[in-house]
């Protein structure tokens, strides 16, 4: 089975097991965890603390990505080759996280060989302008935290990248556009990410909906250190430890 460690709601097999669901056990509702991008290390992964505005890599079925309708920019060795790690891996509960969201893991090298070959069309662009004030503040974020060896925002050396969105500061607007011009690549590799997660997401849920089913996804608890730190105002200062 084509299995990379975690289920998606656009794959074959979710497809007839939800016709399944619906004509012998006369369910007409599916549920499924929160859909946010989730941060974890070596093992602990929690489904409920994500990210209240991105998706995660878990909502991207890369076997699609194999397929005409995505222009096959992913090859279908490089496609087992996430599968095969699967099965090389510990999996120590229901999903295999750090096969499918780990920094390092063979989906995140997969999604990197399908973005290299990705051409970017109308609908990216729109997608990706539209949502770009939001997706160009996580993706400097990682960046910067990257910079520091993986250090929560508070624990940043430098304080202007502590408050780089939460003023008008000369500076700011200067590291800013600095930190976008020489990341361009990185800032729209994560845009991709959030795009084939979204599109992915629809086909699912159009899925789902034309069975004359329901989704819905349970909520998150709370934000991601990196929407306290870009929308500062929003929180109240000493409430929230992100």
């Amino acid at each position: 089975a084509a299995d990379t460690g975690i289920g998606h709601l656009s794959s074959k097999t979710s497809n007839q097991f939800f016709d399944f669901a619906k004509n012998y056990l006369g369910i007409n509702t599916i549920e499924v965890l929160p859909q946010g991008e989730i941060k974890g290390h070596k093992g602990f992964y929690n489904t409920y603390s994500g990210s209240a505005l991105s998706l995660g890599n878990q909502e991207i079925n890369l076997e699609l990505l194999t397929e005409p309708q995505f222009n096959s920019i992913l090859k279908k060795e490089e496609f087992e080759a996430v599968v095969n790690a699967n099965k090389n891996t510990l999996k120590e509960g229901l999903a295999n996280y750090e096969n499918v969201i780990g920094e390092n893991s063979e989906t995140e090298k997969a999604l990197r060989k399908a973005f290299d070959r990705f051409i970017p069309d109308d609908k990216f662009i729109d997608y990706k302008k539209s949502n770009a004030d939001w997706i160009e503040k996580k993706a400097i974020y990682e960046i910067i935290k990257k910079d520091n060896g993986g250090k929560n925002w508070r624990d940043w050396a430098n304080e202007i990248d502590k408050n780089l969105f939460d003023s008008n500061d000369p500076k700011a607007l200067e590291r800013i556009a600095q930190i976008k011009s020489r990341n361009a690549k990185e800032i729209d590799f994560f845009a991709f990410k959030q795009y084939m997660a979204d599109e992915h997401l629809k086909i699912g849920r159009k899925n789902i909906n034309e069975k004359g089913m329901k989704l819905f996804g349970d909520c998150l608890i709370g934000f991601s250190p990196d929407e306290v730190w870009a929308h500062k105002k929003a929180f109240m200062e000493g409430v929230y430890i992100g």
